[in-house]
């Protein structure tokens, strides 16, 4: 989206190549469980945390979940935050209706405490809804999230955003250094998520997507094509 490009206007980062997609990271709109919301759209009218002046890249995401749900800011009554944490002790202090934050986070959790119980909202995964989301943050797809101890205010399967974590590098690193990360990264995938649970969504065949305008790092590609995962 045009808000997406606005952060790098006059300031484009030539040598930046991407390395791998780890894994999704996935945010949610979290509400009392007390509230009796269950859909983005039940929001029309509520106080939602917004502006994110020390986190702008949140606004799309904000933006585009927000649109999947049927919405736009001017359904709702924006109070600005400078951060997600912020967002969050806002909402714990009953200032608001509903923070951004994401899936499993130690900070959901401290919040789903506080408050006797949070609950993230949902939206209906049609192609529709996702050329919406698409609109604000064209990074973003439609998750599907189960229940799962990992997932604090999921009780039941809810379609949220998710968008890829992407390891990046530069043109001046080396060919080699990059190719043994890459292989390194495809072949450890339990000991990575022993470090960071998110990787236990890591896939091997993941690593290569559509990154546009992205480019991937040359000795990256080269594993890939060794692989047969590369495509052009």
């Amino acid at each position: 989206g045009l808000e997406c490009k606005a952060h790098f206007e006059g300031r484009p980062y030539d040598t930046i190549r991407a390395v791998a997609v780890m894994f999704p990271l996935k945010s949610g709109i979290w509400v009392r469980d007390s509230s009796g919301m269950t859909k983005v759209s039940d929001l029309k009218g509520k106080r939602v945390a917004s502006g994110y002046t020390a986190q702008k890249t949140l606004v799309p995401v904000l933006e585009g979940t927000l649109a999947a749900g049927g919405l736009t800011m001017d359904d709702v009554e924006e109070v600005p935050v400078q951060s997600v944490f912020a967002g969050a002790d806002a909402f714990s202090a009953g200032e608001i209706d509903s923070f951004l934050f994401a899936v499993g986070s130690g900070k959901s959790r401290e919040v789903d405490a506080a408050v006797g119980g949070i609950r993230a909202l949902d939206f209906d995964d049609t192609p529709e809804n996702l050329a919406a989301l698409r609109k604000y943050f064209p990074a973003g797809y439609i998750y599907l999230q189960e229940p799962s101890p990992a997932a604090p205010g999921v009780d039941a399967p809810t379609h949220l955003v998710a968008y890829p974590a992407v390891l990046f590098t530069s043109t001046n690193v080396p060919d080699d250094v990059v190719y043994e990360l890459v292989k390194v990264m495809a072949n450890n995938k339990d000991g990575m998520a022993a470090i960071y649970p998110n990787f236990r969504e890591f896939s091997a065949e993941k690593m290569v997507a559509d990154l546009a305008p992205l480019k991937y790092h040359p000795g990256a590609i080269k594993y890939y094509k060794e692989q047969g995962l590369w495509k052009e």
